[in-house]
């Protein structure tokens, strides 16, 4: 019997996706690969016609290179045969699930921010082959995820940056970040509507579960249970990591400039406000986007 993940969390990157991925991976009932983000839905319509394209491009990415190589070099075989399945696999329906075949008997689940941009027919596709898989999806004040977005960009020198000659943080200058800004990937991730209209058409409302970065920071431990909730698993608070406290894969902490700011308040204010008139949220999140509100106005 195929075997797919049980939940996705699908961003939106630099909203504490990492923090969660790692906590919840300690929960004795839920099991997650030892990579974060598998980004399969993300090019699932169009797949890399060569295995060995998708290794070459696996192994630029550090992570997993580095994790293979300590396995190895450990001798922990057990972790082996998951990542020669994911460098080698042909990536395809049969090969997303054989990745989650670790997790038979727990509740499994596919952390990759990037399915925060997908587009309908790629939700549609991830609903014909998991009809019931719940969704987490963090938000975050759009302006304070642009720019945590924007410095990793620069620091794993992808998207707007990767080409660019200026390659310091210090030698970057306002128009070198509004490229990255006005790319893709970095509009749909801070579109938290559109991630919602269109995930909504597929996903019942009970089976949407929305954290804020207020929470992780001021709450991480009620967070985390109210996630253990959702998912169905032992909510008990023994169960909740110490690490739970700790910042995991902080940003590289650069105040960000009046300019980019004002730049950012120019964008994300009517997004918030349309945010805001869907009234998808109440109470103490609907006060948290009310102070994106407040902060974006100042600005402008």
């Amino acid at each position: 019997m195929i075997v797919y993940p049980e939940f996705l969390c699908i961003g939106a990157m630099k909203t504490g996706t990492t923090w969660l991925w790692a906590n919840l991976r300690q929960h004795p009932d839920i099991w997650l690969p030892r990579k974060k983000e598998i980004h399969y839905f993300t090019g699932w319509d169009n797949p890399d016609p060569s295995w060995h394209r998708h290794l070459i491009r696996s192994l630029r990415r550090p992570g997993l290179k580095s994790m293979l190589f300590s396995d190895l070099w450990r001798m922990r075989f057990r972790s082996v045969p998951w990542e020669l399945r994911y460098l080698f696999g042909r990536r395809n329906d049969r090969w997303y699930a054989s990745l989650f075949e670790g997790g038979r008997g727990k509740v499994s689940g596919d952390m990759s921010a990037s399915y925060a941009g997908l587009d309908m027919p790629a939700v549609e596709h991830v609903f014909a082959l998991m009809p019931d898989v719940k969704v987490i999806y963090g938000l975050r004040d759009p302006i304070d995820r642009a720019w945590s977005h924007a410095l990793m960009a620069v620091d794993l020198r992808i998207e707007a940056f990767r080409h660019s000659k200026r390659r310091q943080y210090e030698e970057l200058n306002l128009e070198d970040f509004i490229r990255f800004f006005e790319s893709p990937l970095a509009g749909y991730q801070g579109d938290f509507l559109r991630t919602f209209q269109i995930w909504d058409t597929y996903c019942p409302e009970h089976h949407f579960f929305t954290f804020f970065m207020e929470d992780l920071v001021n709450r991480p431990a009620e967070l985390l249970i109210d996630t253990y909730k959702f998912l169905g698993v032992d909510c008990a608070s023994h169960l909740v990591p110490d690490s739970a406290a700790r910042k995991v894969r902080a940003g590289a902490g650069h105040a960000m400039p009046d300019p980019v700011r004002q730049y950012l308040a120019r964008v994300y204010h009517p997004q918030i406000l349309r945010l805001q008139r869907s009234k998808r949220f109440s109470g103490q999140h609907a006060e948290y986007i009310e102070s994106w509100r407040k902060n974006a106005v100042t600005w402008l």
